[in-house]
This record gives C-alpha cells, sequence and structure tokens, in this order.
C-alpha cells in the first residue's frame, strides 16, 4: 500500500478554528466587540460643536440665495458643451462645494 488515505466522513466536522480551547473563543469574541464598538468612536476636541455653529453663523453672507441665481437657458442649437456648463451650474452639490 502507498499510505492511508483521508476519507471524508461527514459525521465528523470541525470549525474553521479546529480545536480551538475555549480562552480562544473568548479572545475571539472580546476582539470583535472591540473592534466593533471602537468603529463608531470619533475622536474629537473639544469646542468642535461650537466652532461649527460659529462657522455656520459666519458663512451665511457669502452664500447667494438660490432664488437670486441666474442660470442661462440653453440656446436652440445647444452643444454639448453649454448643456454641460448649464448642468454644472444647476447642480446643488457642485455649488455647495
Amino acid at each position: 500500500m502507498r499510505g492511508t488515505r483521508k476519507h471524508f466522513d461527514p459525521r465528523r466536522t470541525q470549525s474553521w478554528l479546529g480545536s480551538a480551547s475555549p480562552y480562544t473563543y473568548r479572545v475571539l469574541i472580546f476582539s470583535i466587540g472591540l473592534a466593533t464598538g471602537l468603529g463608531g468612536c470619533v475622536l474629537a476636541p473639544h469646542g468642535t460643536r461650537e466652532e461649527k455653529m460659529r462657522l455656520t453663523t459666519a458663512s451665511a453672507p457669502f452664500e447667494p440665495r438660490i432664488e437670486t441665481r441666474q442660470i442661462p437657458e440653453l440656446p436652440a442649437l445647444a452643444t454639448w458643451q453649454d448643456v454641460l456648463s448649464r448642468a454644472f451650474l444647476a447642480n446643488g452639490d457642485l455649488e455647495s462645494s
């Protein structure tokens, strides 16, 4: 014989950790819990909220009112540059950035 072959036995299944000790399971669960818990943490310095409020009040004069914007109409025979230019002017996301 050339050696013993390992046959698949469906009654004998192993977990992906194999025969790990209970300590290993505890460490794994603790690590997953720690990673999940710290994933939502934000390290923000003190006064961030107040600074954001000051920025919001100071930026109001620099933002044009939506009603006062002048978006040019497209010509009858519009080129792709005309259409793209108007789309950029009408896009609120681009204007806010």
